[in-house]
């Protein structure tokens, strides 16, 4: 999700949802453009889909020609994509790319003239990309090619699977399972690309565990319900957050046998272990809107640095710490922006009366040395402890939590989709998968 969702809720325009109309209708809202389009043999029972910018918009709910309303906060100044997928009646959506496309069969339409109308200009394709598979076993998340051309007014371009049906399904290895319409358009008004909709899962991303799907609209009113393949998630989460880093060196296990301390905004919410890339945060301890602090303090088996003592009075733990993020409750990753660095000033002065603090701004990659050497107080030049600035955005309550427990379902592919006040705004096929991969070892003999 790369977007921001606190970005969008803050930026968020009433939406219009995807009404097709005679061509000829009404003048378009002024926040809204219109695609234009013609399709043939297009059978809404199958579910095609429209694709605005690599995101789900819409079903193609009509076989006429038709205008699609299209909220400008959906596309930019410039290059968009609109793309057009086949659907299956028997799953009821899109064509899954996760799945060998033998598995199913799908509608075979068409679409030609398609132009987009922004505030009265229109515009049409420039280049059409096709998407096909390369084999009718090989799933085309796996394995898949592109064709590109020149778009061709009042040409028919087909998107599907082929015939005959059967099973399994023979699929056409020359027909895209889906078309990418390039427009480059003018008058859009620049702004970072919202959506009405929006949510922490990716297409084709592969889940376990108990996920926190964290969705959010443009109406607080707005009945939202989370769905796998057609049946409601009841459960709701709580949006946890998590700190992420990379660490060489901590001498602390289940055991804890140094106890270096993690610190949020002050207060002691964990010791350093090596085997924990990552920890785990209650949303109730950050601050939304506001600067945070997640301090790291090197430790011993006492607990974490003692400013009171002089260096050397006690061994601590030395370690190496680096690439740190903040993952919050929906889903944004944001890395610090400002390191404050903490060492002793010498052997004789404890901390707590005199140290060495410096201020620097952040950079991935950099590796922060920490400790007091060997024997102990021996290495002025590391770091006691180090502060790690964030400026964590405001939580909208406009955003729900669900707590999805992918292995309630059976290993594979799954459909997961948001629905509002019972109409589908958002779409993915994704994976569960709470096993791994299954090994085969072979033995032979000499």
């Amino acid at each position: 999700m790369k977007k921001r969702l606190i970005a969008f809720m803050l930026m968020i325009v009433t939406a219009i949802s995807a009404l097709p109309f005679s061509a000829g209708a009404a003048e378009l809202p002024d926040d809204t453009v219109g695609l234009y389009f013609e399709p043939t043999s297009l059978q809404p029972a199958y579910c095609n889909a429209i694709f605005i910018n690599g995101i789900f918009y819409s079903y193609i709910d009509s076989a006429d020609a038709q205008t699609v309303e299209i909220p400008k906060a959906n596309l930019k100044e410039g290059e968009n994509t609109v793309t057009f997928i086949c659907g299956s009646s028997a799953t009821k959506t899109y064509y899954d790319e996760t799945v060998p496309p033998e598995t199913r069969n799908h509608n075979d339409p068409k679409v030609k003239n398609l132009k987009i109308t922004v505030d009265g200009a229109e515009f049409t394709p420039s280049l059409v990309t096709g998407h096909y598979i390369t084999d009718q076993t090989i799933p085309a998340a796996e394995s898949s090619r592109t064709e590109a051309e020149a778009y061709q007014a009042d040409h028919n371009y087909t998107f599907g699977d082929g015939q005959p049906g059967g099973s399994p399904h023979p699929a056409s290895l020359t027909i895209p399972y889906k078309i990418d319409f390039l427009f480059t358009l003018e008058g859009i008004e620049s702004q970072e690309p919202v959506e009405p909709y929006a949510w922490n899962l990716e297409e084709n991303g592969i889940y376990s565990g108990v996920v926190t799907v964290a969705a959010a609209a443009s109406g607080a009113d707005e009945e939202l319900k989370l769905l796998v393949d057609g049946s409601e998630v009841t459960s709701k989460g709580n949006g946890t957050a998590a700190f992420r880093y990379s660490s060489n060196g901590i001498q602390a296990n289940d055991g804890n046998q140094f106890k270096s301390g993690f610190y949020v905004n002050g207060t002691l919410a964990a010791y350093l272990n090596e085997n924990e890339p990552e920890i785990a945060l209650e949303q109730t301890q950050l601050q939304y809107g506001k600067e945070n602090v997640i301090t790291i303090s090197i430790g011993n088996g006492s607990g974490p640095y003692d400013e009171t003592k002089t260096p050397g009075s006690a061994n601590y733990d030395d370690f190496s710490v680096s690439n740190f993020q903040l993952v919050l409750p929906d889903g944004e990753v944001i890395e610090p922006e400002t390191v404050y660095t903490y060492r002793a000033k010498d052997q004789q002065t404890p901390a707590a009366e005199e140290h060495i603090r410096e201020e620097a701004a952040y950079s991935a990659g950099t590796v922060f040395e920490m400790g007091d050497g060997f024997p102990a107080g021996s290495n002025l030049d590391l770091y006691y402890k180090i502060e790690l600035v964030y400026q964590v955005p405001q939580v909208s309550d406009q955003i729900r939590y669900y707590a999805l427990d992918t292995s309630a379902f059976e290993d594979g592919s799954h459909r997961v989709e948001l629905s509002a006040d019972g109409e589908i705004k958002k779409s993915a096929q994704v994976r569960f998968d709470n096993h791994g991969p299954e090994l085969a070892v072979n033995f032979t003999e000499g």
